[in-house]
């Protein structure tokens, strides 16, 4: 990458991101043609498809970590020591990641996959590298390439004429909403990022979750019911399981499976025929450790001093003022108090009241701004605003509540 001139950093990752995805799509078909049954005739697409892949100047059946490796060693032998220009890099970048075999492998995928009715990807795990001394600035370079190279693969892949038939792809990229903002700030046209945000605000959809998960695992076939009235107590510290759940919990699916896991582990362990309110007294505990270990991995990365503001709570109120808030943060980290209670905010630790009694844990975005506003009507002097710890982080941090 220090060899590459900055300006071609862009044209870089998208051009890498095409390579990877499309020869992954390559890699998956191929392996699925050569596990076929040995009984079952080859067609002649499948043949071309073989032929195309013994052929080519990548390695199809590899992992996409060599082949890219490969590509990447290429472009770095072939990349001169002295200063090229905008040509001449996009050349060496295109030769590199074989954009001609690429033309080969879209129309060879076209042909096999034509009837399919949809081939959908999924990216996950870009939060890998996203630690702290990293730099964030070209790993946001790097996801936003991404992002132009997935528009410009399902365009491509719509396409249908002399050449190449119409594929129906799906690109799916999940990326953690601290990630997002981080893009936000990144992007030239942070407002045309091809993003929507998957909030878990209603209770019921988040417990489906669970009752998926039951069901699937279910082969007597009971019903949802079933969990709710056979296999959990109904009622935790006098407040009806399902609620005491919601309450309990961040909204996300992996934060109420760790917590119904935990639940259930201790009741396995404790051999009891159901988990009882025990169990999800101690699972409660056992989770909100969890959700303060997972909070300091997903957004410490961004301010190192993460740890010091969240342990600034420890012992205190659940409900106070902006302005105490900004007091206990200040006392732990002067000059950052302001920038650190907003971080709080973005990242659900603390809640803003929307009207009398009632806080709101929103995500980025519309929801952000709307809350916001609830609050700055409920109450104009923005020092006396409430804010709310949420529950989750209760116990381990000794939260005292109202």
């Amino acid at each position: 990458m220090r060899r590459l001139p900055q300006f071609q950093h862009d044209y870089f990752f998208d051009a890498m991101w095409r390579f990877i995805v499309q020869t992954e799509i390559g890699s998956t078909v191929l392996k699925r043609l050569e596990e076929r049954p040995g009984w079952l005739p080859t067609q002649q697409l499948d043949t071309e498809f073989f032929e195309y892949a013994d052929s080519a100047p990548f390695d199809m059946r590899a992992d996409v970590s060599v082949r890219l490796e490969q590509a990447l060693a290429h472009l770095m032998g072939i990349i001169p020591d002295s200063e090229i220009g905008p040509e001449t890099g996009r050349n060496l970048i295109n030769e590199a990641f074989h954009d001609e075999a690429m033309e080969g492998l879209r129309k060879q995928l076209g042909r096999v996959l034509k009837d399919r009715k949809r081939v959908a990807i999924f990216i996950d795990n870009l939060d890998k590298g996203w630690e702290r001394g990293t730099d964030f600035g070209l790993l946001a370079r790097l996801i936003l390439g991404l992002l132009t190279a997935r528009g410009r693969l399902v365009t491509s892949f719509q396409k249908d004429d002399h050449w190449r038939d119409r594929i129906r792809l799906t690109v799916s990229i999940f990326l953690r909403s601290d990630i997002y903002n981080y893009l936000k700030r990144e992007a030239r046209e942070p407002d045309k990022l091809p993003i929507s945000m998957i909030e878990w605000g209603d209770p019921e959809t988040l417990l489906q979750v669970v009752e998926n998960r039951y069901l699937y695992g279910n082969a007597s076939g009971k019903s949802a019911d079933s969990l709710w009235k056979n296999l959990l107590t109904p009622e935790i510290a006098g407040q009806e399981t399902r609620s005491y759940i919601v309450q309990a919990v961040l909204p996300r699916p992996r934060d109420i499976v760790y917590f119904f896991n935990a639940a259930v582990g201790r009741a396995i362990d404790r051999r009891h025929e159901r988990v009882e309110e025990e169990d999800f007294c101690a699972a409660e505990e056992a989770y909100s450790q969890y959700a303060y270990e997972a909070l300091l991995v997903e957004n410490g990365v961004t301010i190192p001093e993460m740890q010091d503001a969240l342990l600034a709570f420890l012992g205190g109120a659940e409900v106070m003022s902006r302005s105490r808030v900004l007091a206990i943060l200040e006392e732990a980290l002067p000059g950052k108090s302001s920038k650190l209670l907003t971080k709080l905010v973005d990242m659900s630790f603390l809640g803003v009241e929307t009207s009398d009694g009632v806080f709101q844990f929103p995500e980025v975005g519309v929801s952000m701004t709307r809350a916001l506003a609830l609050a700055k009507r409920l109450q104009p002097n923005e020092g006396d605003q409430r804010l709310k710890v949420h529950r989750a982080f209760h116990l381990f941090l000794a939260i005292e509540r109202s």
